[in-house]
């Protein structure tokens, strides 16, 4: 497979296929064919931007929405940060809201979307810079929808939350119907590192803290747990990155019982090598968890795949063909079914550290086969875009981030 630009390629039932051209308009851009009906469409927030938001540092798919952060816009403040939900209908994106945390809870250098997540009519935004408690201890923020308005309607962690220094608390955010989970991984209460679970109080209609999860055990050497989390129904994958002089871990939990039980810790193994950071980013989908080591072999970086009880299944690497060192391949992972996409956010393909992503998908024996290597082309691309710093999939749709696409960042929306 050879290197295609995505103004050129478009992503479509998990295969990738060549499209027409890209076409412009206004704050955003898109590319179809007929026969397929399919597109790759840039976004970008436009004038809603205030200071350059970094717009697409993190992406969080639900079913019929998107959520795109901008955790350095300054609406509310220097570097306060914002998020922007859109619907996903039969026509592309469309804008509901950008949301803030609002005056009474912003502060300069909160960076109001660090990390994401949405369910339904529910989402979550971290500010992992709040200093509420201490510096950088964290917080998140519950935003509803009713009547098409999306409203504040708690901030977390709760009062009487054991707070720390540095805590960052929002590093991660996952949710599903049933829990919502929160990473810190600067919590200092055993080791480095910990993750809030939390359940739906039906009755006073709010998130609770269900139970406060640390490696423990013989586990107490954990860093930095909480850094990347990623739910599957009763598995949750949480990447510490900086376990073991940065060689990095993850770790799997099951819900039973009414506790998450720890399965296993997941390492580089053999290939392990100190500042790899593997666990920088994890996710899981049928029961096969992607795990990114961005700073392995001279930060050209990998990906390691494993089953959901912790058993290694694969290695992917960008290879001598495509990758490089320093391209930090790994940093970004999102895997849905038998497609797998990797970030390498510090590519130089269309300039230095313009970006790349990378399309996997699994073949019938369950090996994942690289498919192609996506850049932005000379007509999107530029130097320090970081194309892949962040990357989502649901379904038939793709979103790849760009956040310092200029003058704002960008996402790219394939489907």
């Amino acid at each position: 497979m050879k290197q295609k630009m995505i103004p050129a390629i478009c992503y479509f039932s998990f295969i990738i296929i060549l499209i027409c051209e890209i076409l412009s308009c206004g704050s955003s851009s898109a590319s179809t064919t007929d026969s397929e009906s399919t597109t790759v469409t840039k976004i970008t927030p436009g004038s809603l931007d205030v200071g350059g938001g970094r717009f697409g540092n993190a992406i969080a798919f639900s079913a019929e929405r998107v959520i795109i952060c901008a955790y350095a816009d300054d609406e509310d403040g220097t570097a306060a940060g914002a998020a922007y939900i859109y619907s996903i209908g039969a026509s592309g994106l469309s804008l509901e809201q950008k949301i803030l945390a609002g005056s009474s809870y912003s502060a300069d250098y909160d960076q109001l979307g660090r990390s994401a997540a949405i369910f339904g009519d529910t989402a979550i935004v971290s500010a992992s810079g709040d200093d509420d408690e201490y510096n950088y201890s964290g917080t998140a923020y519950v935003f509803s929808c009713s009547n098409g308005q999306w409203n504040l309607t708690q901030k977390l962690p709760e009062a009487g939350t054991t707070r720390n220094l540095y805590q960052a608390y929002g590093s991660s955010i996952a949710i599903s119907s049933s829990y919502l989970i929160v990473g810190a991984s600067g919590d200092s209460e055993n080791g480095t590192g910990a993750v809030f679970a939390y359940i739906w109080d039906s009755v006073d209609e709010k998130w609770i803290l269900d139970e406060k999860i640390m490696a423990g055990g013989v586990y107490t050497d954990v860093g930095g747990m909480g850094y990347s989390i990623a739910l599957e129904g009763d598995t949750l994958v949480c990447g510490a990155d900086g376990f073991d002089t940065q060689r990095g871990a993850a770790y799997i939990y099951s819900r039973a019982s009414g506790s998450w039980l720890l399965v296993d810790r997941i390492t580089a193994g053999t290939d392990s090598e100190e500042e790899a950071y593997f666990g920088s980013a994890v996710d899981i989908s049928n029961g096969v968890v992607a795990v990114g080591a961005p700073e392995e072999n001279s930060s050209t970086g990998a990906v390691y795949i494993f089953d959901d009880s912790g058993s290694f299944l694969q290695k992917l690497t960008p290879g001598d063909d495509y990758g490089d060192t320093g391209d930090e391949y790994g940093g970004s992972v999102a895997i849905n079914a038998d497609t797998l996409i990797v970030g390498a956010r510090m590519d130089d393909a269309d300039g230095s550290n313009s970006g790349a992503v990378y399309f996997y998908s699994k073949n019938s024996s369950n090996i994942w086969v690289f498919e192609e290597k996506l850049t932005a082309g000379t007509d999107n691309g530029a130097a320090d875009d970081n194309l892949g710093n962040s990357v989502a999939l649901l379904g038939d749709y793709a979103a790849l981030g760009a956040y310092g696409d200029d003058p704002a960042g960008a996402v790219y929306f394939i489907h």
